[in-house]
């Protein structure tokens, strides 16, 4: 996944999975870190964060963003049907519970995804590790559009979630859009 510019003008930065770095217009490389894991497969929490942590940060969470639910039936996850959940507005979802293979970058290892009466992922919850327990998000998804037959939605609002499961509407977390979806299959 590459951001540009990232983290000022003239530079990009590059998240693969395993490593992040940021290169110059050039494309020399000016800064870069192997992601180092704990044994259960989360990331070790730093602080303060560098440009490289917060290139960390985004590139997991748009990749994932990006490829759920279709990852799900990759080897080493694990999922299994939840109850029924019912919105505020009174909209029933499917609730499914998700378990990431320990290497797989992610915001936690253990997941629940909301689905409509279409099948369409309407809601994801977890916990960001890289902040800690309190980080616990209710992200939401509307707007559904296709791109190159694949189905993804293009507005995205994070609430706050209680221990209920409920979200603290209160202020967003994190509200953000998509315009266009590709695939870059050379890079």
């Amino acid at each position: 996944m590459r951001f540009s510019p990232f983290p000022r003008a003239g530079h990009t930065g590059i998240f693969d999975g395993d490593h992040v770095r940021i290169e110059n217009a050039a494309g020399a490389i000016v800064a870069a870190r192997e992601i180092q894991r704990r044994p259960d497969g989360r990331p070790r929490r730093r602080w303060p964060w560098s440009d490289l942590d917060v290139l960390y940060f985004f590139g997991y969470a748009m990749w994932n963003y990006s490829v759920i639910p279709y990852v799900f039936r990759w080897p080493g996850f694990d999922t299994r049907e939840g109850e029924p959940w019912r919105e505020r507005d009174g909209e029933v979802w499917r609730r499914l519970h998700v378990a990431y293979p320990a290497a797989f970058p992610a915001h936690c290892r253990e997941q629940t995804m909301y689905f409509d009466e279409r099948g369409w992922l309407r809601r994801l919850d977890y916990t960001a590790d890289v902040f800690g327990p309190i980080a616990r998000g209710a992200h939401y998804c509307h707007a559904h559009r296709r791109f190159d037959g694949l189905l993804f939605p293009t507005h995205r609002v994070v609430w706050w979630r209680l221990p209920s499961g409920q979200p603290l509407r209160l202020a967003s977390v994190m509200e953000g859009w998509v315009d266009n979806v590709k695939s870059d299959v050379s890079a």
